[in-house]
């Protein structure tokens, strides 16, 4: 059977921005407790009281590594997706290719809230 503690070290583990703010000591324990309680119930499959995981994330708190800073983390990612109201097409090459790129254009020569890379 799976303890709360590790558990809850599963839960920190990951997100770096967690693990690093508890390595550092800057995160209010109860408020991260109660944040993750449904999460380790969930996975607990028993009535977990907040002070359990309270302990659980003190105890991991003082024998942590110090982990990459976030900028590291964010450094070595391979890929990242940000979602916005940007699209992206992609078209096969064809000799039709140019053309459309000029029809593209024209349509969008006046408007300002259109953002095109070709």
């Amino acid at each position: 059977m799976i303890t709360i503690s590790q558990i809850v070290e599963d839960i920190i583990r990951r997100s770096p921005f967690l693990a690093e703010a508890l390595h550092e000591d800057i995160v209010n324990i109860a408020s991260l407790a109660r944040r993750i309680r449904p999460q380790v119930h969930e996975r607990c499959l028993e009535e977990v009281s907040e002070e359990s995981i309270s302990m659980a994330l003190r105890r991991m708190g003082k024998k942590m590594k110090p982990m990459a800073s976030g900028f590291e983390f964010l450094k070595n990612l391979n890929n990242i997706t940000v979602r916005s109201n940007l699209v992206e097409f992609v078209f096969l090459n064809s000799l039709e290719l140019i053309k459309m790129h000029q029809e593209i254009l024209k349509k969008i020569e006046f408007k300002q809230d259109v953002f095109l890379v070709l």
